[in-house]
């Protein structure tokens, strides 16, 4: 309230990020990984889904760690009493009083939260395609 619109849209550039980063993380560890099962001759279908599912759930979770935890340190910012020039200012004081591994703080609750989502979306997504017709993701 007492930021008007602007503080409204605090943060936005990191949370663009971080929704680019959680879909990239995705997409690129379940292709990954499907691919690879397949080629250790795997058989196309739910195992392979299920198992590329909880792939792609670590890889978008460790993709967009970093900006997950800075969107979130310069939200509660100002409640803690900070002001913070921008999110690289909240970046770089990370990295000098926390060290690097601070950007994964959260990693393991996260892939508990994003698994049963990934477990189901994925294997259904595939199911549905070969229901309609249009056969698995290749």
């Amino acid at each position: 309230r007492e930021s008007g619109l602007p503080g409204l849209y605090r943060g936005v550039p990191a949370l663009f990020c971080r929704g680019g980063l959680i879909s990239g993380g995705q997409l690129s560890g379940y292709d990954f990984s499907k691919r690879f099962l397949l080629a250790q001759g795997v058989a196309e279908g739910p195992v392979v889904h299920v198992l590329a599912s909880s792939v792609s759930a670590v890889t978008a979770v460790v993709a967009s760690a970093p900006a997950d935890v800075v969107l979130n340190r310069y939200h509660a910012a100002p409640r803690l009493g900070k002001e913070y020039s921008g999110l690289a200012a909240v970046a770089a004081e990370l990295v000098r009083d926390e060290g690097v591994l601070a950007f994964y703080k959260g990693v393991m609750p996260n892939i508990a939260k994003f698994l049963p989502l990934f477990l189901c979306s994925m294997p259904l997504f595939e199911q549905l395609r070969r229901l309609v017709g249009l056969g698995y993701l290749s």
